[in-house]
C-alpha cells in the first residue's frame, strides 16, 4: 500500500507542506516522484536479477496491476519490463 503523503509526513515527523517544500528543494522532485522513481529503480532491479513474473514484480513494487506497471515503466526507462529483461539476459549471455 503507498502512504498518503499526510501519512508520510507523519511518520517522519513533520507536516505535509514541510515535506513537500523540502522534498522539492532537495531533489527537485515531489514526494510521489521520487517514491515512484525509487519503485521502478527497485522493479528493474528485481527485472534483472530474478525470475519474479512481471505481474508479481508489479504488486511487489506497489502497483495496482501490471498493466499500470508496464505503462510506467515503459515511461520512465524508455523499454518494456519484458525488453528490459530481455536486455539484460543477453548483457549476461545466458
Amino acid at each position: 500500500r503507498v502512504l498518503s503523503l499526510r501519512e508520510l509526513a507523519a511518520r517522519v515527523g513533520t507536516h505535509e507542506k514541510r515535506l513537500s517544500r523540502v522534498f522539492k528543494e532537495l531533489t527537485n522532485r515531489t514526494v510521489f516522484e521520487f517514491v515512484r522513481e525509487a519503485r521502478l529503480h527497485e522493479a528493474q532491479r528485481l527485472l534483472l536479477e530474478s525470475a519474479m513474473r512481471i505481474e508479481e514484480i508489479a504488486a511487489a513494487v506497489g502497483f495496482s496491476s501490471a498493466a499500470n506497471f508496464a505503462t510506467a515503466f515503459r515511461e520512465y526507462f524508455d523499454c518494456t519490463p519484458s525488453a528490459c529483461r530481455q536486455a539484460g539476459v543477453e548483457r549476461s549471455g545466458t
